[in-house]
């Protein structure tokens, strides 16, 4: 097995490299400041993924041992220590998968940092493996796919030393620029809010938060505005080191529409909801029943159909119950993150630093039935705990289903 350099035109096809390292490679090919690489073509996972999904049936964690246990040929160990060498000893080892050049799949799979020549062959079958978590099999369920879609390469670059780092995205003529002092890692998976800002040319609008100076923030939206003009991609993700700012992952969003349920203006939602004002992450309207699901939990998604998921922070573990939700709407975290992307790629209205924990708390202790309207554009999420009077002003079999699915749910 031959690893492939950044710099080498077949490192520029999704179905040989996967979607993350192909447009780093065509990035590279403009004379993007994207850093040296080394790939593990995806052909090379066959083995372990084989391995993985032969034993499925026994659930994930088993096929997860499966996929692990299957041991990296002579060869290919000896290229991947040869690899870290020439990257500088220290290399960060990113999954790059062919299903993400949807943006639907952000954050699905695993990369791991810090990883020397003697931990190398583990962090690359880890990579591999983390395709049978729980995440991304549900997202594969929810696009009616089987495993055999599951095709991983894995992507060797040098590791960072990260100043600040965050995602940057071209949105209507504005440039929305989301970052942290550090490393970006916290940012993108929820855990960390970060500071925001919208680049107007050369005027910067600060939205949330504080530690990025100036010339950062206008240098990654230069940066954006690079990439946008040879790739057409309208969302990176940066990190800035003592040398520079670099280009770490690029891609085009392609924004879904979800339709919203016909329901008479003056009805929904009722006069006396509560209202709450955050801000519009994902743009849109949306109207159901809350869910408060919890990371730990496994909730089906056909719980969230319909429905209005409500969480504390955007965390990647959500991801596959978006695939069926009307809308989302997080209590804090950043405006941008991995979950976000996935929301934007499927259309799901999002409403991020709603101030409701209080008024969600009695829904956290009871089986007590909450509803839900989201308005993006004012950033408004009301809340109420009965279904509205005027019901039966709705569509007939819009008004039935609710009514049932009211009764067969009282206490």
């Amino acid at each position: 097995m031959v690893l492939l350099s950044l710099d080498d035109p077949a490192c520029r096809a999704p179905d040989v490299v996967g979607g993350k390292a192909a447009r780093l490679a065509a990035a590279r090919a403009h004379g993007l400041p994207v850093l040296p690489g080394l790939v593990v073509p995806v052909e090379a996972a066959r083995r372990s993924l084989a391995a993985g999904c032969a034993a499925l049936g026994r659930g994930s964690g088993t096929a997860r041992r499966a996929a692990m246990g299957v041991p990296l040929s002579m060869a290919l160990e000896r290229d991947l220590a040869a690899a870290v060498d020439e990257l500088g000893g220290l290399v960060i080892v990113r999954s790059s998968s062919p299903l993400e050049s949807d943006p639907s799949w952000s954050g699905a799979f695993s990369s791991l940092g810090d990883v020397k020549i003697a931990d190398v062959g583990v962090a690359v079958r880890s990579c591999w493996s983390s395709a049978f978590a729980v995440d991304p099999l549900q997202r594969l369920a929810e696009l009616s796919r089987g495993p055999s879609a599951l095709r991983l390469a894995v992507l060797l670059q040098p590791q960072l030393e990260a100043v600040a780092g965050g995602t940057a995205r071209w949105a209507e003529h504005t440039l929305l620029v989301d970052g942290v002092r550090g490393h970006p890692g916290g940012l993108l998976s929820g855990w960390v809010d970060g500071h925001s800002a919208r680049v107007h040319g050369d005027r910067i609008e600060h939205v949330d938060g504080d530690g990025l100076d100036d010339d950062l923030v206008l240098a990654v939206a230069r940066l954006m505005r690079t990439v946008h003009d040879a790739l057409g991609d309208d969302t990176i993700e940066w990190i800035a080191d003592p040398v520079g700012l670099r280009l770490v992952q690029s891609h085009r969003m392609s924004a879904g529409v979800r339709p919203v349920p016909e329901m008479p203006d003056s009805t929904w939602p009722p006069a006396g909801a509560a209202r709450f004002t955050g801000i519009g992450a994902v743009p849109g309207d949306a109207r159901g029943e809350i869910v408060r699901p919890r990371p730990h939990q496994t909730l089906p998604a056909e719980r969230a159909r319909g429905c209005i998921i409500v969480i504390d922070r955007p965390y990647p573990a959500y991801a596959p119950l978006l695939f069926a939700a009307a809308g989302l709407v997080t209590l804090g975290g950043p405006a941008r993150a991995h979950l976000i992307e996935v929301a934007e790629s499927l259309g799901v209205p999002t409403l991020v630093r709603v101030p409701a924990a209080e008024a969600l708390r009695d829904l956290d202790r009871t089986n007590e039935r909450m509803f839900g309207a989201i308005d993006t554009m004012s950033g408004q999420l009301s809340l109420w705990t009965e279904p509205p009077a005027e019901a039966a002003t709705m569509p007939p079999g819009r008004t039935r289903s609710l009514r049932r699915r009211w009764r067969s749910r009282r206490p």
